[in-house]
This record gives C-alpha cells, sequence and structure tokens, in this order.
C-alpha cells in the first residue's frame, strides 16, 4: 500500500466518519493527531490487538473492577468497560501522555462517573521517581527505554501503587507493558494475591533484562497460585 493510497483512505474515512472508529463492535474515537499506521488499520477494519480482545471479552465479567497496564488509545480500554458494565472501578497507567489523553475518552464510553482513572506513568522498579520513556515507532511500542535510547521523563508507579486507588477486594488485571511484565510479576506478589484474573500480553522481542521470558512470566504466575486459562498467540488468560 502507497502513501498516497493511504492517505486517500485516512482522508476519505475522515469525511464520511470523522475521527470514529468501529473496532470490536464498539465506536471509539482516535483523532488524527494519532498515530497514522493505527488510523489505517481501523479505517481498513483490519485485526487490532484480536487476541488481548477475544481473552478480554472471554474472561472479563460484569462488576469486576480492574487495573490495565499499557492503555495505549484505549480501545481495548472501551472494550473492558463494556464487559465489566458502567459501575465497576477501571483504574488505567499510560506512560505517553498523547496517547493517555485519547485513551481517557475512550476508556470513559459507557461509565458512571468516578469510576474511570487513567495514570500518566510508567510501571517501574528502579526505585526512581522518574525514568525515561521512549515513544517507540508506533501507538503500541511504547516502552522503558534502555541505556542510551532517548525518549522523555515520565513518573515512576508501581502495581502495588495503582492497585491501593481501588477499594478492598480482588481486581482484574489486563496488562501490555512491552517488556516490563516479568520485572513487575516478580516485584508484586504481594499484590498479586488481590488478582483473581490477568489478561497478559507477554513481548520475546522486547525482554528488558536476559530471562525476561514468557517463559519466566507463565513460571512466576503458576508459582504465584495462577493456573493458564487460555492462550492465544502471546497473550494469555489466568486465573484462580
Amino acid at each position: 500500500m502507497s502513501q498516497t493510497s493511504r492517505k486517500c483512505t485516512l482522508w476519505m474515512h475522515r469525511l464520511l466518519h470523522g475521527d470514529r472508529f468501529k473496532v470490536h463492535g464498539m465506536v471509539v474515537r482516535v483523532p488524527i493527531t494519532a498515530d497514522a499506521g493505527v488510523r489505517y488499520l481501523l479505517a481498513r477494519k483490519r485485526p487490532y490487538e484480536a487476541p488481548e480482545a477475544q481473552l478480554v471479552r472471554a474472561y472479563l465479567t460484569p462488576g469486576m473492577n480492574v487495573v490495565e497496564l499499557g492503555g495505549s488509545i484505549g480501545v481495548i480500554s472501551a472494550l473492558i468497560r463494556a464487559q465489566i458494565g458502567a459501575a465497576a472501578q477501571h483504574v488505567i497507567v499510560e506512560a505517553n501522555p498523547h496517547l493517555a489523553r485519547i485513551c481517557k475518552a475512550n476508556a470513559a464510553i459507557g461509565a458512571n462517573p468516578g469510576t474511570c482513572r487513567v495514570i500518566e506513568g510508567a510501571i517501574d522498579y528502579s526505585g526512581a521517581h522518574e525514568v525515561t520513556f521512549s515513544a517507540g515507532a508506533n501507538a503500541h511500542d511504547g516502552h522503558l527505554a534502555v541505556a542510551g535510547e532517548a525518549g522523555f521523563r515520565v513518573p515512576a508507579i508501581t502495581l502495588a501503587e495503582v492497585a491501593a486507588t481501588l477499594p478492598p477486594g480482588d481486581f482484574a488485571l489486563v496488562c501490555d507493558i512491552e517488556g516490563a511484565e516479568v520485572a513487575m510479576l516478580r516485584h508484586e506478589v504481594a499484590t498479586l494475591a488481590r488478582v483473581n484474573l490477568i489478561v497478559l500480553e507477554t513481548h520475546p522481542a522486547a525482554c528488558l533484562a536476559p530471562g525476561d521470558t514468557p517463559e519466566a512470566a507463565y513460571s512466576l504466575l503458576e508459582a504465584a497460585g495462577f493456573r493458564l486459562l487460555e492462550r492465544q498467540c502471546d497473550v494469555a488468560a489466568f486465573g484462580r
């Protein structure tokens, strides 16, 4: 597909639909300032985070409170809300401020006032107050910067700190944080005791440290008392 054809597709979509895109049976808003590649995929109705969407649909149920790590443009966030209902609590962490604004609007679709919150920050366990975050090549590729990689400074936050903003009791975790998932699982044994369901996307090509493999993530979850419910490509659902 040439750049000219892509631009024509996006121009026609904007003429007919503005910044509204239908994906996974929902209508979300993705402004012209967002990643053109992602907008093109949505305009052409190409698969978008299909394995994650399938598992969210299969295992999240009404009334579940949810922590979502890595909200991006909020398509999965909107789907989570459609599954859990208007009154459940949904807290999202997104490090890229531009994406966080888009995510917040889409995550709020169908939510009661005060039930949806987007925290701008990156999951990190270095002990620093701020970390360098790379926006990556597209809206799906943002990650903690490695040594020497350019990026911007964002607040560091842990899953425990995010979970503390929820009411007491169990919650579900939806996690897509581009290679930082194994470190999170290693450091959050106590917090994971509150988690009754995990939808986890692993990133074999984006591991931040040697040994941070999908197999390591699955082993940590099994040690924490989870069992594999279903796996779709690099996304897996775990329950108690």
